[in-house]
């Protein structure tokens, strides 16, 4: 996300192009990516890629930056909170703060993300052009959604949107062994959300402690960071029980420096009926 209350952001440059009122695209500033100088385990993220055929090169790089960054907890948990929001992504707009960014030091929200693409993108091919979409959110101070635009001879015409949904980003999906649906031609449909494939058809929605015993041990098995597992728990309750009218209301707060989200199920008369946390992992009813 970004604020472009302050003259838009350092990483981009002249707008080139007005789709609408709630979106624009520019240029990356390739100065600004001269700023950045990407840690030596996420340049290796390119490496033994073959450039035979560009369109595979770029994809390959988008799915190994999806399975080996994850969604940064502050900047989750800041969502509700201008202020702090606005501070999250400044820190992520900071070239020096997107040059620290490792594997094992791995938190990023989109604009990172963006500026990460666009390098290791551009280390292989110097010649393709790379651009900015900015997306209105509708949250305070202006924050807006930023994902990546590529063109290219070989590739044509083609967007990279990791974390437009938190329960069906590429961030999660690439490690439930998921194919990425956020890499995609400009003009293509989106894909059948299949990231609850196994959930659709659960068939005994009275049986709760069953069904988080099952989210739980995807959770662990798939070893889902916080973020993306307060998500997948979401996304999953969601698809099992709506079926049969239910609802879940989420809240995300902080404990000793781990996300708890709360999930409250209600039923069809909006009544309570379960009261579920999830912190490291572990899923817990209250009811």
């Amino acid at each position: 996300m970004l604020n472009i209350n302050n003259n838009s952001s350092e990483a981009l440059s002249h707008c080139n192009e007005d789709l609408s009122s709630s979106q624009s695209v520019y240029k990356i500033d390739t100065k600004f990516l001269e700023q950045v100088s990407l840690d030596p385990s996420i340049k290796d993220l390119a490496s033994n890629i073959d450039k035979f055929d560009s369109l595979v090169t770029v994809s390959k790089i988008y799915h190994r930056l999806c399975k080996t960054l994850r969604y940064d907890q502050a900047a989750f948990l800041s969502l509700g909170n201008g202020a702090k929001l606005i501070h999250e992504v400044d820190k992520h707009r900071d070239p020096r703060f997107i040059s620290q960014v490792s594997i094992d030091r791995n938190e990023v929200i989109c604009n990172d993300f963006s500026v990460i693409f666009a390098k290791l993108a551009l280390s292989m091919f110097p010649n393709m052009l790379l651009s900015i979409r900015e997306t209105y959110t509708g949250m305070s101070n202006d924050v807006m959604h930023i994902s990546s635009i590529v063109d290219g001879t070989d590739i044509g015409h083609l967007e990279a949107d990791p974390l437009a949904s938190f329960t069906r980003s590429d961030f999660l999906r690439a490690r439930l062994g998921l194919l990425p649906i956020g890499l995609r031609s400009a003009n293509a449909s989106i894909s059948p959300d299949d990231t609850y494939y196994k959930y659709h058809n659960w068939n005994d929605p009275s049986n709760l402690d069953k069904l988080l015993e099952i989210i739980q041990e995807d959770i662990r098995s798939f070893e889902l960071p916080a973020v993306e597992a307060a998500s997948f728990a979401k996304g999953a309750l969601r698809t099992a029980i709506g079926r049969v009218g239910y609802k879940v209301r989420v809240s995300n707060c902080e404990h000793d420096n781990n996300l708890v989200s709360t999930y409250t199920l209600t039923g069809l008369s909006n009544e309570e009926i379960s009261k579920i946390s999830l912190s490291e992992g572990a899923l817990k009813n209250f009811n």
